[in-house]
């Protein structure tokens, strides 16, 4: 996490302790993406969609463990809360939750009929109105970017709606370096459904009832 996200959070009261918490998920987050760029493909019949749910659930399932297991000490006994099927980290007055920025991290949507995603949207602008800016923010919210190659791009802050970050309330926390050299670059199209070519299919062999095999194989021996 950059030096200047992390001195940014501090200064607005966001703790140590979630600090390291938003580190851990993107760990997570990256690591994730990174297996499900091996374990995926065309080939196999995955899609967009399939590989999104699978970076999502799978990170969640990473950072409960990880949670769980202890292996941060500076995270002992904080428990995820998994209501609803998503995935918010309470801790230390602040709750972290991430989601999958579909369009880039600099259009985020949280919108749609999931109950925990309108609480999170709706606790953010009511913690706006607070006398208090120093307190912790009551929530966090954590978009990603990812594509074909693993995790692009990540940050956290908080939503002004569902649709728009905060004004000074959005943090870089990963960006992958090769992608500052592809900025210009025109994104590979792929051919269509009629586009493509059949595909080629091994030759299916006739299946031998066990009458003639029976006929056959007397028939050599006489």
């Amino acid at each position: 996490m950059p030096n200047e996200t992390v001195n940014a959070l501090q200064a607005r009261g966001v703790s140590t302790r979630t600090i390291i918490a938003i580190q851990l998920i993107v760990t997570c987050l990256d690591q994730v993406c990174e297996w499900v760029a091996q374990d995926t493909g065309s080939d196999r019949r995955d899609d967009a969609t399939s590989r999104g749910g699978l970076r999502w659930r799978r990170a969640r399932n990473y950072v409960m463990e990880i949670l769980d297991s202890g292996q941060v000490p500076e995270l002992s006994g904080i428990t995820a809360d998994t209501t609803d099927n998503a995935l918010q980290i309470p801790i230390d007055g602040t709750r972290l939750s991430f989601y999958a920025a579909r369009n880039g991290i600099d259009h985020p949507d949280l919108s749609g009929g999931s109950k925990v995603k309108k609480v999170v949207v709706s606790e953010m602008q009511l913690s706006f109105e607070a006398v208090d800016s120093i307190a912790a923010p009551s929530r966090l919210v954590l978009m990603y970017d990812s594509d074909r190659n693993g995790l692009l791009s990540a940050a956290i802050g908080r939503l002004s709606s569902t649709r728009e970050w905060a004004e000074e309330w959005r943090f870089k926390v990963f960006e992958r370096e090769e992608e500052a050299g592809r900025s210009n670059e025109a994104p590979v199209k792929l051919p269509s459904y009629d586009e493509q070519p059949e595909p080629k299919l091994p030759r299916i062999e006739p299946i031998v009832p066990a009458s003639e095999e029976s006929d056959s194989e007397q028939g050599s021996t006489d």
